[in-house]
């Protein structure tokens, strides 16, 4: 069964999104596997930019995380599929889950620990 919990910022400026995200989520379900996603929009002359920024905040989400929980995985998903296809090979090279309607293919896949992450704790 997959568990997803939403997060969804109602002030901006009073805390920042890795602290509300931390306190917004509970730890009910050991062991479950946790996502933290980013969420971006794309065209064709932003496409570069929301890449580098979604990529770079679902690293941060899924590092202050990593305070509560062991296992944390980071998605970064886009309104369709990146145009630069290197994009593909360096999401997977950080152990994140790029993906883009109409299916989000590779959501589920290797539940296991990522590659490079370890628990801070």
């Amino acid at each position: 069964m997959l568990w997803l919990t939403f997060w969804m910022p109602t002030a901006c400026g009073r805390s920042s999104p890795a602290q509300a995200i931390r306190s917004s989520i509970s730890d009910g379900h050991r062991g479950t596997a946790r996502f933290v996603a980013e969420v971006k929009s794309l065209t064709e002359s932003n496409e570069e930019h929301q890449l580098r920024l979604g990529l770079g905040q679902v690293l941060r989400y899924q590092h202050a995380l990593l305070d509560r929980f062991h296992l944390v995985h980071a998605v970064l998903v886009v309104e369709r599929e990146p145009g630069d296809s290197a994009w593909k090979r360096l999401c997977r090279s950080h152990d994140v889950r790029l993906l883009w309607p109409p299916d989000f293919t590779g959501l589920l896949e290797d539940l296991g620990p990522p590659n490079r992450l370890k628990c801070k704790r």
